[in-house]
């Protein structure tokens, strides 16, 4: 595309085949999800989970207060010096962290930081979704701790032996046996068996769009829309043809080169 940056993905694992926009994220994985006689540290109090001893000591200290120093203006506690220096020059010197592309601004340099990557062309809101209920959570903190609630809990569909571990996901599931679809559009009529579809359904008629892009500002009606289009910014082509090796941004794009080679893909 004219005009687009270009972002080259270079970090893959070599076990999995998965592939990171940094070393240090490569590292990470392979450090958590490759070495079995790796421990894992997990927080009793939020659920989240730490696979160096030192950082996860400093966050437990903040459930429990066991702060190392603390500001001499307002008597808060702190556990590391940097939050200290970081408390003190936020809330006491005044300091205020403005992003150059929105004017938004900060009192926190963490969060400032964090909102900066929203900006990239390759930002993509991270959601965490429980596998057993479907619930989603903004960190992966939150669905640790989600997911002790459904400890040495079963729930099991009498029609296929399915096993779920809340009521919800087995009344969910049901439908799939009974076709019910109780989710029905006001606008047209439509009906569904899952609410968040019937939510993905209705911007059609409201033409909501929450989805931008933070490159052209292109608004879409769902996440993976967004997804694909940061594709044609970003360089990235996924699905590769085997005749010319060509790239595409999705499979449904590949199907159709494929017949300029007088080949039809069933699986691509």
């Amino acid at each position: 595309m004219k005009g687009s940056k270009q972002c080259t993905i270079k970090f893959k694992c070599d076990v999995c085949n998965i592939i990171y926009k940094t070393n240090k994220s490569l590292l990470q994985h392979k450090y958590l999800q490759h070495n079995p006689v790796q421990k894992i540290f997990t927080c009793k109090a939020c659920g989240k989970q730490f696979f160096k001893k030192q950082l996860f000591q400093y966050h437990e200290a903040r459930h429990l207060k066991d702060f190392k120093m603390k500001c001499t203006e307002c008597d808060k506690g702190f556990y590391t010096n940097s939050d200290f220096k970081n408390h003190y020059e936020t809330r006491h010197k005044g300091t205020r962290y403005v992003c150059e592309k929105c004017e938004k601004s900060y009192l926190n340099k963490y969060a400032f930081k964090r909102h900066l990557r929203t900006h990239e062309i390759t930002y993509e809101k991270k959601e965490y979704k429980c596998l057993l209920c479907e619930k989603i959570y903004e960190s992966s903190g939150g669905l640790n701790k989600h997911k002790l609630s459904h400890k040495n809990t079963a729930y099991i569909c009498d029609i296929c032996g399915k096993t779920v571990t809340s009521t919800q996901s087995l009344n969910n599931h049901m439908m799939l046996h009974s076709g019910e679809k109780p989710f029905i559009c006001d606008a047209c009529g439509k009906s569904f068996n899952k609410k968040m579809l019937l939510k993905i359904h209705e911007r059609i008629h409201t033409k909501e769009k929450p989805y931008t892009c933070s490159f052209c500002n292109k608004k879409f009606t769902q996440r993976s829309a967004l997804k694909t289009h940061l594709r044609y910014h970003s360089g990235e082509r996924p699905y590769p043809c085997r005749i010319c090796q060509k790239g595409c941004v999705t499979k449904y794009l590949l199907k159709i080169h494929s017949k300029t080679h007088g080949i039809a893909l069933v699986d691509v």
